[in-house]
């Protein structure tokens, strides 16, 4: 019977050198330490390996473990000092000002720019000023679209008129905080070029290797087109095999993350192994001769990281090639690649090049799935014996995919907020399929020289991605597909590994220990989650949302939620997912959408009356746009209004008709009411808030005590 695949941890010193290195970046980045400069981290660093290197050639055996010990601390004080490096800004404080001065820019384009429905995304190097200062910091560039923007290329220097300005932090809670996410990539500033606010000087400004993938990589995709491959099936076959998904619609995407396959839209290991299978066979000929292996060698890894930069190396396919480039090696010297050692030596290279990646999703998940395959995959495979060859085959498919999920979805329901709850029946029909549709592609892409035959592999591969979208699409049909709106924290995310890892060392070496403490996280996971749900069973709040154009407040009272709101902004709408969605589902929420409109509602501690809306112990009013209010004698008292869309009604006058102490405007108001109320407010002794400045307004309620609470 197969057994769990372990490893014995002294047969791999590099994993405890990895395990320090990724201490190292964890304490960089979460501020531990923060009086230690890269420099002096790096220095350390080297301190300890000549300390290492002194004690093993100059002390006896005993002593010698003190060397391991100068090694560890001086991998965790490189991984500290490199992360730290990434995360501290290469501009002073004065170039800062002076770039967000200054308004005329020569920026260069560093990478493929993206084109978007209002805007071509691109991410420049800003060089210098029009007066000729050097600047050299990337940035984030928006160009509104036009035939002309949609033209520019990589490596094409452009003289631009825009305001650079910092990239915000998230203005709604628990949103995506893409200025961090940027932030990791060395990304600091943003800024929006009008339509005729800019001018291409020249082009060619390029790195030649990054060049000629992209080329090839447009130049491939045109072969699809040109065999008759279109719509969906041209998306789904460039995204698969070229990582080109410029063309992919959201629906279809969305689908295929429904049924547990989205792994397939992106170019992963298996793509890549695929690649090097076929290499590997056409090029088993030089496997004659001595020095012909060393010319395959280089072929290959050669070959492979081409792929890899035409694909746009993406976390998952540096793993992939990282890795075939150590079998590759082995191969070469004649002595098999232990999927340990490859595993351990790829993870520890790519966290020295770029330690930011430790963050990203896509790596860990990468990362994550191939230790599940590697370790679980034999024991789950073991349980069933089929005798077919179609039987083994598949029971090796669905085994994959279990272990896999395995390692993989606590991260998954931690960042998703979803499980999909038929993965094993979609990866089963539809591995094979993208197994045929890569090899396919390949095939077109060998014979384009050959329009007539390119043409029926072409038909012969949009029938296989039809059939493919056909089954994803009737596996989302299924009921029940998806359980959405789940939750999993960090330290239940890290309960469920360490459940995982210690029933993975009793199963091997049979020490109760072991046993014990999987038991003993396993019982502590359950107590997590219902302190969780008690802590929001109490949790009492109203939130103005910052959303552009729109009016959204939410109101939570434990476990009930009342979300009022534009139409547009309602649940399963892409203004809710990407606003209000995650943080209702970090609360355990699932909101009744109430519209603006509406005069006359009741649920629970939530009313509304007309404009008024009482929640607990507070009243606020709706004041929106066309509406007029008239002075009384008694103006009735109001803790906050909140104006919405812009209304026209002067302050003066609304405040003879209501009686406030706090003014709250989002972002449905234009910066001209901003203005009008902001001067106001400040005559007047009331505070004053603007969700598009400052961002979400949130009121934590506790019993008859108020507390306001700006982010």
């Amino acid at each position: 019977m197969r057994k769990l695949i372990t490893m014995d941890y002294r047969k791999y010193p590099i994993f405890r050198v990895l395990i320090s290195l990724i201490l190292g970046i964890v304490l960089a980045y979460s501020g531990t330490l923060s009086f230690v400069s890269p420099i002096m981290a790096l220095l350390t660093a080297a301190c300890f390996c000549l300390f290492s290197g002194v004690i093993y050639h100059k002390t006896t055996y005993q002593w010698q473990w003190t060397a391991g010990v100068g090694v560890l601390l001086a991998a965790l004080f490189v991984g500290f000092g490199l992360t730290k490096f990434r995360l501290i800004p290469s501009f002073s404080s004065s170039l800062e000002h002076y770039v967000k001065q200054n308004r005329q820019y020569v920026v260069t384009i560093l990478e493929p720019p993206e084109v978007r429905a209002k805007s071509v995304k691109m991410r420049v190097l800003l060089e210098k000023s029009l007066e000729d200062t050097t600047i050299l910091q990337p940035c984030m560039l928006y160009v509104a679209r036009d035939s002309a923007a949609a033209q520019l290329r990589y490596g094409d220097r452009i003289l631009i008129n825009s305001q650079i300005k910092d990239i915000e932090p998230p203005k709604n809670p628990d949103a995506f905080d893409y200025r961090a996410f940027m932030r990791r990539k060395g990304v600091y500033f943003t800024g929006y070029v009008p339509a005729c606010q800019w001018q291409k000087i020249d082009s060619g400004h390029v790195h030649w290797l990054r060049a000629k993938s992209y080329q090839l990589q447009q130049y491939f995709s045109r072969q699809f087109a040109l065999a008759g491959v279109a719509g969906d099936e041209y998306a789904v076959i460039t995204a698969i095999l070229l990582g080109n998904d410029e063309t992919m619609e959201p629906d279809l995407r969305a689908r295929y993350a429904s049924a547990g396959v989205s792994h397939i839209l992106c170019v992963s290991g298996m793509h890549v192994g695929i690649i090097y299978m076929i290499l590997n066979f056409l090029l088993k000929p030089l496997d004659l001769y001595r020095r012909s292996r060393y010319a395959k060698a280089l072929l290959l890894v050669g070959f492979i990281w081409l792929y890899a930069h035409i694909t746009g190396l993406s976390p998952s396919v540096t793993r992939a090639a990282t890795m075939f480039t150590f079998v590759a090696l082995g191969g070469l010297l004649r002595r098999p690649a232990d999927i340990f050692h490859s595993l351990y030596a790829s993870l520890f290279i790519l966290l020295i090049i770029n330690p930011s990646l430790l963050f990203e999703t896509g790596f860990q998940l990468s990362y994550l799935a191939v230790f599940g395959i590697v370790i679980f995959q034999p024991k789950i495979a073991s349980w069933l014996k089929p005798r077919t060859r179609t039987g083994k085959y598949f029971n090796e498919l669905a085994s994959v995919s279990l272990a896999a999920q395995l390692t993989t979805f606590p991260v998954s329901v931690h960042c998703f907020g979803q499980f999909p709850n038929y993965f094993l029946l979609a990866n089963l029909s539809v591995i094979a399929l993208s197994f045929a549709v890569v090899v396919t592609g390949v095939a077109l892409l060998a014979v384009s020289f050959w329009p007539k035959l390119a043409t029926l592999v072409g038909y012969i591969l949009g029938f296989e991605i039809k059939s493919m979208n056909s089954m994803i699409g009737w596996i989302n049909e299924l009921p029940g597909a998806v359980s959405d709106n789940l939750k999993l924290d960090l330290s239940q995310v890290l309960l469920i590994y360490l459940v995982i890892l210690m029933l993975v060392f009793f199963f091997k070496t049979a020490r109760k220990p072991a046993l014990w403490v999987g038991l003993a996280a396993f019982a502590l996971l359950p107590l997590t989650i219902l302190y969780d749900k008690y802590q929001q069973s109490n949790k009492k709040e109203l939130i103005v949302y910052q959303i552009n154009k729109n009016t959204a407040i939410g109101f939570q009272d434990g476990s009930d939620g009342i979300l009022l709101a534009d139409s547009a902004l309602w649940p399963g709408s892409s203004d809710y997912n990407f606003n209000i969605k995650n943080h209702e589902r970090q609360s355990r929420l699932s909101s009744r959408p109430v519209a603006l409109q509406e005069t006359l509602f009741k649920d629970g501690n939530f009313a509304k009356v007309g404009q008024f809306v009482y929640f607990q112990n507070v009243t606020l009013y709706l004041l929106e746009r066309g509406q007029w209010l008239y002075p009384t004698a008694n103006p009735p008292q109001v803790d906050y209004l909140v104006l919405c869309h812009s209304p026209q009604a002067p302050p003066e006058k609304v405040a003879a008709a209501l009686n406030f102490k706090h003014v709250v405007l989002d972002g449905s108001n234009t910066p001209y009411y901003r203005d009008r109320w902001q001067d106001y407010c400040r005559q007047n002794d009331i505070s004053f808030y603007y969700t598009v400045d400052s961002g979400f307004f949130q009121i934590h309620i506790r019993e008859r005590k108020k507390m306001i609470e700006k982010k």
